[in-house]
């Protein structure tokens, strides 16, 4: 369970997230005359100072090697985005503030923003993991759960099918924590070649098995479901795998064993009892 220092400093990272994502609609909006926003953009230089510190803590924090060493790469690349934003911050509040640097601010802050996103959700993943809360659940209920909403950061969606055996089986698991890291699984699925992907669970004797790839022919009749994909950046990867490692999970990517390339990832979940 989370202390309450660590809600105090989520907070404090989602305001300074949405303030940003504010700051992108000022410049958007026409009613906001540019001298006005010359006025305030000081204003939002504190939340970026609190992103930085934020992802930078994170990773002394950390409570495995494997998870330190993969938020200093999310510190790292959070930390490049936050830099570039207040150089330009900075720049507009120096000089004359016109229409140019307005949508030069503009650019920035929306590219930025986007990026920050993504690194807000793999930091709150991270977290997550080193503070699950397990309970049980079964394997039919956690594919379900798993198909449910989406990610943040990109509005694209793909068919995701799922082909579901097992449905008696019983497992000990933090679901938050599960759904996501398939959430991620299947978007590094789609970025490896995969149009359409499947979900296939299954019980072994100690684990269960979630298999996230390409859809086969046989799994065409099998209804889609309309899935968000989670945006995927530099330390996506090392971050979801030091978080699956902190819930004893096991994640293993393969590619096809039949030459053409397409990647299956293979999450073991452990079984109650």
């Amino acid at each position: 369970m989370r202390s309450p220092a660590a809600h105090v400093a989520w907070g404090a990272v989602r305001d300074a997230i949405t303030a940003i994502h504010n700051l992108e609609a000022l410049l958007k909006s026409p009613r906001v005359g540019t001298r006005v926003l010359a006025g305030v953009l000081h204003e939002f230089l504190e939340g970026v100072n609190v992103l930085r510190g934020a992802f930078t803590q994170s990773a002394a924090e950390a409570r495995s090697e494997a998870t330190a060493r993969a938020r200093k790469m999310l510190a790292e690349f959070a930390r490049d985005r936050l830099d570039e934003l207040e150089r330009t911050m900075q720049r507009a509040m120096t000089s004359d503030f016109d229409a140019r640097g307005r949508l030069a601010l503009e650019q920035v802050v929306t590219r930025v923003s986007i990026d920050l996103d993504a690194a807000a959700e793999l930091l709150d993943l991270s977290d997550r993991a080193e503070h699950a809360m397990e309970t049980e659940i079964l394997l039919a209920e956690l594919a379900k759960v798993s198909l449910r909403g989406g990610g943040y950061g990109t509005d694209r969606e793909i068919p995701v099918r799922l082909d579901q055996r097992g449905e008696g089986c019983l497992l000990r698991v933090d679901p938050h924590v599960c759904k996501r890291l398939v959430a991620f699984a299947i978007a590094r699925v789609h970025a490896a070649g995969a149009p359409e992907v499947s979900l296939r669970v299954r019980c072994a004797v100690d684990v269960a098995h979630i298999e996230i790839a390409s859809t086969a022919p046989s799994e065409r009749a099998l209804a889609p479901t309309p899935l968000r994909l989670v945006r995927r950046i530099e330390p996506t990867d090392p971050v979801v795998e030091a978080a699956a490692l902190a819930v004893a999970l096991v994640i293993t990517a393969r590619t096809g064993e039949d030459g053409s390339g397409g990647l299956t990832i293979l999450l073991e979940v452990p079984r109650a009892g």
